[in-house]
């Protein structure tokens, strides 16, 4: 695992003591009062390969853009509707899309009860960001990893020129997962509603969708329409193997992820470039939860045929802890921080 080296005040920003617990003994979890519900009652009835959803079939899911200095605003990822225990509403995403080009939060736009990419959406609300964290050890770092088996961190302006010279090189995306803070709060309806949190983990051999307007194929077009498509969560051991040939390393345990693949391993299909931050849902007691987050994968539905999505089971005391604790300065300074720390990293 990315070992960071943390200052002690970020290890005590929970507030919740070291069991994660508040005063009464219990993990709180936000609110899963009216989540996880579908507009179209045979929705659950999932068709796979890529298919068009019913519209608001997913009434969590939302779009986020960004704007450019000349005023275009670039649809970047997607993000996730949940509501703390006061039922108020923020977006989960991934940490890399809190970073989309670099952008300042007042340049992030959210737009939820959409079905369209770019056509209209009768019931689109449109919201701003009033605060962003993304998680305090998200890292998305590159290695030349050197014959003796040491690593060091490979500056993005070296990356190329070391890949020229066929040097090897591993690359670890870790606790990939953020929450915007909304600027103001949705009206609840059939085209705006949270998922649910999960009160359990993910098993081998589950079955999840994931929903978003990525891109078709590798270098094609954005869908016009918000697409789904049928996975399967896979052993951490499987999933290891299946990156092992690979530039990426995974590690479910220490970098909060998990792995699914294609129900359909024919047809194949997964998540690509704009399904970013987007959700995996999974039924949990007859509510569809936030099961996992869109992170990364080896292109678009190649070999590997093996999606990573941030593990929102792992990551649930940190999200309560911003959405219930209201920590948000306490994550916020840490994030920061860490931009300033040495970093020892080990695998």
């Amino acid at each position: 695992m990315a070992r960071l080296t943390i200052p002690a005040v970020c290890t005590l920003a929970l507030l919740l003591g070291a069991s994660g617990r508040d005063a009464r003994g219990f993990r709180p979890r936000g609110t899963n009062v009216g989540c996880g519900s579908l507009h179209h009652p045979g929705a659950s009835r999932r068709l796979v390969g890529g298919t068009v959803t019913n519209p608001h079939e997913w009434p969590s899911i939302c779009q986020l853009f960004v704007q450019f200095d000349d005023g275009y605003k670039a649809f970047s990822c997607a993000g996730t509707l949940v509501k703390n225990q006061e039922g108020d509403f923020y977006i989960v995403t991934a940490g890399h899309c809190g970073n989309a080009y670099g952008m300042p939060t007042e340049r992030f736009e959210v737009r939820c009860g959409v079905h369209s990419l770019h056509g209209k959406n009768p019931h689109q609300d449109i919201f701003r960001i009033k605060r962003k964290l993304i998680h305090p050890k998200y890292i998305d770092e590159n290695f030349i990893v050197y014959p003796n088996g040491t690593r060091a961190i490979v500056d993005s302006n070296e990356l190329r020129a070391l890949k020229i010279e066929s040097k090897i090189i591993s690359q670890v995306i870790a606790h990939d997962i953020a929450i915007f803070e909304l600027d103001h709060q949705p009206e609840e309806s059939d085209y705006i509603r949270a998922a649910c949190l999960p009160v359990g983990p993910l098993h081998s051999g589950q079955t999840a969708v994931v929903a978003g307007w990525g891109l078709h194929y590798e270098g094609g077009q954005y869908a016009e329409k918000l697409q789904d498509i049928e996975m399967t969560i896979e052993d951490d051991i499987a999933c290891a193997e299946a990156y092992e040939d690979t530039e990426l390393i995974f590690n479910n345990t220490r970098f909060g992820s998990i792995c699914a693949e294609p129900k359909n391993t024919e047809i194949g299909g997964g998540h690509c470039n704009g399904d970013s931050g987007g959700p995996m849902y999974a039924l949990e007691a007859g509510q569809w939860t936030l099961a996992g987050v869109v992170s990364y994968a080896i292109g678009c539905g190649k070999d590997p045929a093996m999606d990573i999505f941030a593990d929102v089971f792992s990551h649930l005391d940190w999200i309560n802890a911003v959405i219930n604790y209201n920590t948000v300065a306490d994550f916020w300074t840490c994030d920061v921080s860490l931009q300033k720390i040495t970093r020892g990293f080990s695998f």
